[in-house]
């Protein structure tokens, strides 16, 4: 039950963790009070929350009388007992009053001071004397409530005997959940019901549950606070508050009931229904004891009955008001506060002393239902008359409880306390004299079998009471006395008498007795549920007729298959006894065997002789003295062991193999059989002293065979088996096997084939011999299935043989044969066979080819491919295979032939190949048998082909500004004049440029220029250019790549292949060549694929090398690059992106890369490409050392720190009449740097990228417009700023007088409010020209000319540091 419930609770928390988390939920919240509310579980969609029950208060024990000094003279302290607590968090064990007496059980990390409060009203030893707890010598073992109920059932079936629950789910109204600590939640389903919480007084799992748990540990006492949920709510009601529904916080203005209702009834929540637990309610204290009902003052808080089947809940009530206990914050650390959790620890604490009381009497726990009973009979007169569902059945007297206890004890036990088991059709009758002068209570309690929870519904009337027993009394003159019963629908009415079909609790109260008897009846209505029920039956106000002593001093002394059993005659004569038998040690006899049969042994007899035991089991004993219709309660416990355990019997080796035995017998039919002992030795033995255990480890009682394993092959094993019992003492030795094991098999078996002539091989086997005594000879068998046993296969030895090797001559040639080897013993009997081998005898094949080539047919009509025979005088032709891949040797072998040849031939034309690919050819030898070499090695060739068509179409947009001119090129090996391959004239329809290394030469028909191959131009044109014509290849440098020319500095290059290559490539084939491939469309841009010029494309790069050639790399040709592993391209530093765009035509922008490199050995520039057809230009000035010629711009740079930061030149350039350029930053983030600021001089501004990085430049048009970029420190940016920054707020009017038009420049140091408004003389405003926060630099206003006539003007400048006036004169 506990490993199934923590499964279901482990799988719960995930589930839970994952709703918290998706929900935006905690899963524990602490209170100021000490309280708890943590999340447990979804229960149908809704988060279910625990909460501890808390309101502030005081300790204080009402247990004196049975301490040591106190009035009974018990001295019961708990020293002997162990209690359980589950509660919010962890307790504090290291407190000063528990002295090393609490461990906490579990792994929960957080303090509670709630915990380790309710912890010492249990077991606080007392240091300070107002703290001592109810059982303040007890040990303690703390959990928190998070998984309770999976470790409340491994703990009670480890022997916990009691535990407390302070704590309970939150139900109905809660205040601080959702919102603020004075915000009210509602915890109800508005699904059920939108003003009534359904869970109070609901039965559910947890109830269920709880239930179940004591009815299987029937000693199990759970005590729970009845919660402090009554009449909990909002001041006034309709408020604003909160529903938790589905895990929302969600607001709601409806109006809803008290918990409670308007009376308060009603409002017991989570497992506090349980029909089997005690649950606790809380009451005020009473100064100088009790003396009345009206003394026991009910709290404020403290929640009542019923539950929804009208069952009497609480159980009873004890102090809960200004409790003082331990607290958490330190070692010496106290508070007061009240609450059911402060009144439940009282009760648990003290179920504790009555445990320990009742074992000093018995022996032995009592039930649970005992515990119950004793309490609910005892308990004071509170409330109403009887039981009501407020207070219960009264107010916990520890005092009375345990004098009952006592009194019982006196007369033997059984006297005032019975546990007794009634079975189905049965009734318990109890007789008793009375002599008219006190009230004659009787009281049942039984642990019922857990009830079967309801639909969830508002107040279902299910009854869970499973097995309904009842009590009755009828007087000395026939007068029957029934039990209190409670009315539901009028809870606040005092208790009547009549059948009680709701309680598991009965209690009949003759208030005005007559002398006489008086019988007591136990019976039941309906079926049992097991056949039978315990029962805890307690009585009062009369004396015991017939009492029956307990029988003592029952012994049992063990025999040959009998048990011999005597006892003292007690001192009440008998009719007779019952003797009650069990293989283990019991204290109730429903599940023990009654020896005796259904005749009582006789009353005149103190002894009985067992004999229907066997030997080596193990018995307990118990005695029941019976007189009429009475019985005693059991007497001591007695065990009796006959003798050892019996010897097993059948033992022998069952099986053998070549290092292992497997050994059987019969066990001995004992009860107390724990398992077995197996003895082996090389030689015979008759005890274990001269043999040796198999294995260290007890084999199980279930088992009847074991394999011996680890030995050696060969050698003779002696064996023996002893049974072992559950003390660990060993039976009777077993009779000896014997059994010489298998030879070991051969080991390290191996299959080769050798020639035997020119045309058969054989199969030659060799093994090592098995370690140990050598084998009298060895077995071969063969077969054609790797499925090889002696039986299936064939022995090619015929008979054992002496040595480790065998050839097998007898195979056919080309089949694959599988072997097995086995070694043979002296008597006959082989040993497991080895390891399987396999070889394939077959005819030798011939070797492969050599000297293969590959080259073009003088005709060039295919391919032809030769190569030199082979030796082998049987070689019957040859086979060529082709592929167009460059293949690996294994990976080639699943190619099907392309062609053949005979065996005199030595060459093959391949007339199927086509121009552009690659081929690559094997060859192979075929013998007459049909055996083929190995395929040759690999010979390759290339068909390039002999011609590339052009297939362009280039337009130019209105080719009248320079960012319409293009790169343009030919594809193939031959010159084309420009005028012959474009349309139209010269100057008028297209113009070209062509760049010639230091700058660009115009085209002038006086002095034309051609396409040349691998080279491109500039080119304008009024019309697309068209041009569709195939033109002859360009030739391939060993048969792999083209070649153009190259100057240094920049080239526009073409393609001149049919195809495309990529950059990567023709860098891997140019070592030193590292700089990108620029393309254009109305802006530079790097790419990655260099594009067949068959499109009409050119391309620039910027050679820094010696270089004066190009290779071009054909990416069919048979060449290393293609598949070699590529240049890895250096990483580039963390970078951002500069980009100045057109606000007209955004498709035009110019971009820049900026870094900080780590040190100056990966510092890297890239040149910019000539920007002359450019619209849009944004350049990074090289240093003064790094300008050469046309490299001094560049598009990207990394450069290490100058201090703290770095400070980049940029130049911005555009074509005529462009307006203001977007200037926009990416990537900022990549840039190891606090701050990054763009500076624009000229303007006298600074703009923080990081904050605004979009904004607009205006560009000069002839020289470009120089800004800088600062990057680094927060301080180093900042200075950087400065330097360009204005240092004082400063007005300028131009020109001055103004005529038609005016500007007003002003400064600004740093980012401010300005106003800048124009007044006339008399001081009215005539424009407002700048209102609002501007930033540091620079600004430039124009005058409003149109609102300006003739005269004299005043512009004033307002800003934080002050006011500057500028008188204007406007002349008209």
């Amino acid at each position: 039950m506990a490993a199934e419930a923590d499964r279901a609770w482990r799988a719960q928390r995930a589930r839970v963790r994952s709703y918290a988390e998706a929900a935006g939920i905690p899963l524990r919240t602490e209170f100021e009070d000490g309280g708890v509310a943590a999340l447990q579980r979804i229960e149908n969609g809704h988060p279910v929350f625990y909460t501890t029950y808390n309101r502030g208060g005081a300790i204080t024990s009402s247990v004196d009388a049975v301490r040591p000094g106190g009035s009974l003279g018990l001295n019961l302290t708990g020293d002997s007992r162990r209690l359980g607590i589950w509660d919010g968090g962890r307790v504090r064990a290291t407190h000063q009053e528990f002295g090393g007496r609490v461990e906490q059980q579990d792994s929960t990390a957080a303090l509670s001071g709630h915990a380790t409060h309710v912890g010492g009203t249990m077991v606080a030893a007392g240091v300070r004397a107002e703290a001592k707890g109810m059982a303040y010598k007890a040990r303690l073992d703390a959990y928190s409530f998070g998984n309770d109920n999976a470790e409340m059932a491994a703990a009670a079936a480890a022997g916990l005997r009691v535990s407390n629950h302070s704590y309970g789910r939150i139900t109905g109204w809660y205040r601080g959940f959702c919102g603020g600590r004075s915000d009210w939640t509602w915890f109800g389903d508005p699904d059920i019901s939108p003003t009534e919480d359904y869970r109070f007084g609901f039965y559910g799992r947890d109830a269920k549950t709880w239930d179940e748990y004591v009815r299987t540990s029937r000693r199990y006492v759970i005590v729970k606070s009845a919660g402090n949920d009554r009449d909990d709510r909002p001041p006034s009601q309709p408020t604003e508050h909160f529903i938790f529904d589905g895990g929302n916080c969600t607001r709601s203005q409806q109006e809803r009931a008290p918990d409670g209702g308007a009376n308060g009834y009603e409002s017991l929540g989570n497992a506090a229904t349980a029909k089997n637990i005690l649950t606790v309610g809380a009451v005020e204290g009473i100064e100088g004891g009790y003396s009345a009902p009206s003394d026991v003052q009910m709290s404020s808080f403290s929640s009542w009955g019923p539950t929804d089947d009208g069952r009497l809940k609480p159980d009873l009530v004890a102090k809960g008001v200004s409790v003082f206990s331990s607290w958490s914050r330190s070692d010496t650390d106290y508070r007061s506060i009240s609450g059911t959790s402060m009144s439940s620890p009282m009760v648990s604490g003290s179920v504790a002393l009555l445990q320990e009381h009742y074992r000093s009497i018995h022996g032995r726990d009592p039930w649970a239902s005992t515990i119950k009973s004793v309490l609910i009979h005892t308990a004071d007169e509170a409330g109403n008359t009887g039981p009501d569902y407020k207070f219960g059945w009264g107010l916990m007297n520890v005092e009375r409880a345990a004098k009952l206890m006592s009194r019982d004890g006196d007369l033997g036990g059984g006297a005032y306390v019975q546990e007794r088991t009634l079975s189905e059709g049965a009734t318990i009758e109890y007789r008793v004299s009375s002599d008219g002068t006190e009230p004659l209570r009787t009281s049942i309690a039984w642990t019922d079998p857990a009830g079967t929870p309801p639909s969830r519904e508002l107040d279902p009337t299910d009854k869970m009471l499973v097995n309904d027993l009842n009590v009755r009394v009828d007087g000395p003159n026939g007068t029957p006395y029934q039990p209190y019963v409670m009315d539901p629908s009028n809870p606040s009415q005092p208790a009547s008498t009549g059948d009680n079909e709701r309680d598991n609790v009965e209690q009949v109260l003759v208030e005005n007795t007559q002398q006489g008897e008086y019988i007591v009846r136990v019976s039941h209505d309906g079926a049992l549920e097991g056949g039978e029920q315990d029962v805890s039956l307690v009585v009062t106000g009369a004396k015991p007729e017939n009492v029956v002593s307990q029988p003592e001093g029952l012994a049992a002394t063990p025999g040959d298959g009998e048990v011999s059993l005597t006892w003292d005659q007690p001192d009440t004569n008998p009719d007779g006894y019952e003797l009650y038998r069990s293989p283990s040690p019991f204290d109730g006899v429903s599940n023990a065997t009654k020896v005796n049969g259904t005749s009582p042994i006789d009353g005149a007899k103190t002894s009985y002789v067992d004999q229907s035991v066997m030997n080596g089991s193990e018995y307990y004993y118990r005695l029941v003295a019976v007189a009429r219709n009475s019985e005693s309660v059991l007497s001591n416990e007695a065990a009796a062991f006959p003798p050892p355990l019996s010897a097993p019997t059948g033992v022998s080796v069952s099986s053998v193999g070549s290092d292992d035995a497997t050994i059987v017998w019969d066990g001995p039919a004992a009860n107390r059989l724990s398992g077995y002992h197996l003895y082996r030795s090389t030689s015979s033995f008759t005890d274990t002293t001269s043999a040796t255990r198999a294995t260290d480890a007890r084999l199980d009682a279930s088992t009847n065979a074991y394999t011996d394993q680890g030995l050696q092959g060969g050698e003779t094993y002696h064996y023996r088996v002893v049974p072992v019992d559950d003390f660990g003492d060993s039976g009777r030795l077993s009779a000896e096997t014997r059994k010489t094991l298998l030879p070991p098999p051969p080991s390290g078996v191996t299959a080769t084939t050798q020639a035997v002539d020119d045309a058969t091989e054989a199969v030659r086997l060799e093994w090592s011999a098995p370690e140990g005594s050598a084998p009298s000879g060895y077995r071969v068998y063969r077969s054609r299935s790797p499925s090889v046993t002696p039986a299936s296969a064939t022995e090619v030895t015929e008979r054992p043989i002496g040595t480790p090797a065998y050839t097998d001559a007898g195979g056919t040639m080309g089949t694959t044969y599988y072997y097995r080897v086995t070694a043979q013993a002296a008597d006959g009997r082989e040993s497991e066979p080895s390891g399987t081998v396999a070889a394939t005898p077959s005819n030798p094949i011939p070797g492969r080819p050599g000297g293969v080539t590959a080259t073009e047919t003088e005709a060039g009509t295919g391919i032809e491919v030769s190569w030199t025979p082979v030796g082998a005088t049987d070689v019957q032709r040859y086979r060529v295979y082709r592929d167009t891949k460059p293949r690996a040797a294994d990976e080639a072998s699943e190619l099907t032939p392309h062609g053949s040849s005979t065996a005199e031939e030595t060459s093959f034309v391949d007339a199927e190949a086509e121009e552009g690919t690659t081929y690559y050819y094997r060859i192979t030898a075929v013998d007459r048998a049909g055996g083929e070499s190995a395929l040759s090695t690999r010979a390759l060739h290339f068909l390039y082909p002999e011609t590339v068509t052009a297939d362009i179409a280039r337009s130019f947009d209105e080719a009248d500004e320079s960012a319409d001119y293009r790169l343009v090129a030919l594809p193939g090996g031959t010159s084309k004049p420009l005028s012959e391959a474009i349309e139209g004239e010269p100057g008028v329809d297209w113009q070209a440029y062509r760049d010639e290394g230091d700058g660009f030469k115009k085209y002038d028909p006086s002095d034309p220029f051609s396409f040349e191959a691998g080279a491109g131009l500039w080119l304008t044109s009024t019309d697309d250019w068209s041009y569709n014509e195939t033109v002859s290849t360009i030739k391939l440098r060993g048969d792999t790549a083209s070649a153009v020319p190259l100057r240094k500095g920049w080239n526009v290059i073409a393609n001149p292949l049919g195809t495309d290559v990529s950059w990567a490539d023709v860098q891997s084939m140019n070592d030193g060549v590292s700089t990108p491939l620029w393309g254009f469309d109305r802006t530079f841009e790097r790419r990655d694929v260099f594009r067949s010029a068959r499109t009409g494309e050119a391309f620039y790069v910027f050679n820094e090398t010696d270089r004066d050639t190009l290779l071009i790399p054909h990416p069919d040709a048979p060449t290393s690059i293609a598949t070699a592993a590529r240049k890895k391209e250096r990483q580039s530093p963390g970078t951002m992106i500069v980009r100045a765009t057109s606000p007209r035509t955004p498709a035009l922008s110019s971009s820049v890369r900026l870094g900080l490199a780590k040190s100056e050995g990966r510092e890297r520039t890239v040149v910019a490409p000539p920007g002359r057809f450019e619209p849009i230009s944004l350049r990074i000035q090289a240093q003064e050392a790094q300008r050469t010629g046309r490299a001094s711009s560049l598009m990207a740079a990394y450069r290490t720190r100058a201090g703290e930061g770095r400070t980049f030149a940029l130049r911005l350039r555009a074509r005529n009449g462009e307006e203001a350029i977007r200037i926009t930053a990416d990537s900022l983030d990549r840039v190891d740097a606090e701050a990054v600021s763009l500076l624009h001089p000229a303007r006298d501004r600074s703009y923080d990228l990081q904050e605004d990085p979009d904004v607009s430049i205006r560009p000069r048009t002839q020289d470009g417009t120089m800004l800088r970029v600062s990057i680094g420190t927060q301080q180093y940016v900042e200075a950087s700023e400065k330097e360009v920054r204005p240092d004082e707020v400063s007005m300028t009017v131009y020109p001055n007088p103004v005529n038609r038009r005016g500007t007003i420049d002003y400064t600004l140091p740093e980012k401010q409010r300005v106003e800048l408004r124009v007044y006339d003389l008399l001081g009215r405003e005539v424009a407002t020209l700048a209102s609002g926060t501007r930033d540091a630099g620079r600004h430039r206003l124009s005058l409003p000319m149109e609102q300006l006539s003739s005269g004299v003007y005043f512009g004033r400048l307002q800003t934080e540091g002050g006011t500057r006036t500028q008188k204007i004169t406007v002349v008209r």
